[in-house]
């Protein structure tokens, strides 16, 4: 480049030798405290913040960046992986585990990733596992005894009366 092309550096303020000397900056024009006409007035714009994600969003999150390091075809963004976490969280919601995650998106990876994010996503919606099936109650039932001298007594009574039939029939009780 030659001098001619190359940017001259501005003056400096004050004295330097060999630059000439330049007049203080003057303060911007000040702005009248309320303006004319209250209509003329733009309303402001508000820019809508995205709600901090969750602890378990930003692990799943985290996770999702981690492919990249032992698969690198599917090194994903910051951006990309908030995006797809929900999808590891309702992995998580099904009883899913993180090696389980990991292996339904590694195992079987194309030769050539054309899109990390599309293949994830892909792996993610398709392969989720089928939520828990709650398991069906049982029905126990209970018998209510009395306390005290009388239900000890019911209690004989019945032992006794199963003693004697085994006798009478002479069988071998079955143990216990």
């Amino acid at each position: 480049m030659s001098r001619e092309a190359r940017p001259r550096a501005l003056p400096l303020r004050g004295k330097t030798p060999g630059h000439k000397t330049l007049p203080p900056r003057r303060p911007p024009p000040a702005e009248p405290a309320e303006p004319a006409e209250p209509e003329a007035q733009e309303p402001e714009q508000e820019t809508e913040l995205e709600p901090e994600p969750s602890e378990r969003t930003v692990f799943a999150a985290q996770f999702l960046g981690s492919l990249g390091r032992t698969h690198p075809g599917l090194t994903l963004g910051a951006v990309e992986a908030l995006r797809l976490a929900p999808l590891v969280e309702a992995w998580w919601d099904a009883g899913a585990n993180n090696s389980q995650v990991r292996a339904a998106l590694t195992d079987g990876l194309p030769a050539r990733v054309h899109s990390a994010q599309a293949l994830v996503e892909n792996r993610l919606r398709r392969k989720r596992p089928a939520p828990p099936t709650p398991t069906p109650a049982t029905t126990v039932e209970l018998e209510l005894r009395k306390p005290g001298a009388t239900a000890f007594r019911d209690a004989a009574r019945r032992g006794g009366a199963t003693v004697r039939a085994l006798l009478r029939s002479g069988r071998q009780p079955a143990p216990a």
